[in-house]
């Protein structure tokens, strides 16, 4: 169980592209528990390089109406200390991993975050982690991947891309029951809180789904 808690209950979170200033700079104003700074689904990958260079005053203006404030990374290797180093400074509260498929993607995370915290002051412990669960394999290992680091708040199941990967079409959410069912077990066995939608919002124009929560 972490030893470290956010400031906020973490009812509501707004996904917001790093590297576009236009909605930097209004997302403090929506009085959203959480902001989550975007590097992965909503940047191109050309534009990856320079999204990492708006983190850091990105962080501050998220910040700024007292939200607790995460970076989503990309779930590539290659990108994780990328990602992370561009993530590391005043006004982060914790990192968004995404497609966790193995306790060691979350190991690695976790041993990134402790150079990182040393180097760049930060209280030894104190970056927190959420992560996303999106695949079959992320799925069988779920457990052992919520057990695999003390810096873990909070955990949801992408909707989306879990779908997708095990080739089931989206409806009313309830084809995914198991697996969100699941999730929130295991998370509040081990005192971390699930987080997510029962349903898709892709069609965020249907009133009939898009409100599901």
């Amino acid at each position: 169980m972490i030893s470290e808690r956010p400031k906020n209950p973490h009812r509501s979170n707004l996904i917001v592209p790093v590297h576009k200033p236009k909605f930097v700079s209004k997302c403090w104003l929506r009085n959203a528990d959480v902001v989550t700074l975007d590097l992965e689904d909503s940047v191109l990958p050309e534009e990856k390089e320079f999204a990492r260079t708006q983190v850091k005053e990105s962080l501050l203006t998220a910040a700024q109406g007292g939200a607790d404030v995460f970076v989503r990374i990309n779930s590539e290797r290659e990108n994780f200390y990328k990602d992370v180093a561009a993530s590391m400074y005043p006004g982060l509260t914790g990192i968004h991993l995404t497609k966790v498929e193995s306790p060691w993607d979350v190991m690695e995370i976790e041993r990134i975050i402790s150079e990182l915290e040393i180097d760049r002051g930060f209280k030894p412990g104190s970056v927190l982690l959420h992560m996303a669960v999106e695949t079959a394999r992320g799925f069988l290992l779920m457990e052992k991947i919520v057990a695999a680091s003390h810096r873990l708040f909070s955990v949801n199941i992408g909707m989306e891309d879990f779908s997708r990967n095990i080739g089931v079409e989206l409806n009313d959410g309830d084809e995914l029951s198991i697996p969100i069912y699941s999730l929130v077990i295991i998370a509040t066995a081990y005192g971390v809180l699930p987080t997510g939608l029962v349903a898709s919002i892709a069609n965020f124009k249907d009133k009939n789904t898009s409100g599901k929560s």
